[in-house]
């Protein structure tokens, strides 16, 4: 990974951590870990949302994240599904 890519990774787990401290929440920074992944990439400029959600159903659904696990023709259904999830309060967390 470029060292870009790590500076990116490293911010992250300092928002994790700050947010955390923030809301009056434990962090354990050794109970993270941070991976290197070769996710799908959009090919337009902005479904980059719609791509962050689907690395992260593929990860939480236990499915490897490879360049195949989606696609940029499925956003717009991935889309549709998303906007029903919020709709019918299916994405909140009691």
């Amino acid at each position: 990974m470029s060292s870009g890519g790590t500076l990116y990774k490293e911010n992250l787990l300092r928002w994790v951590r700050d947010e955390a401290a923030r809301n009056n929440q434990p962090f354990l920074q050794s109970n993270w870990r941070l991976l290197t992944m070769d996710c799908p990439q959009q090919n337009n400029y902005y479904d980059c949302g719609m791509f962050t959600l689907a690395c992260a159903k593929t990860i939480t659904d236990n499915i490897p994240v490879s360049r195949t696990a989606y696609n940029q023709q499925q956003m717009p259904s991935r889309r549709i599904t998303v906007a029903n999830d919020i709709l019918r309060g299916h994405l909140i967390n009691e």
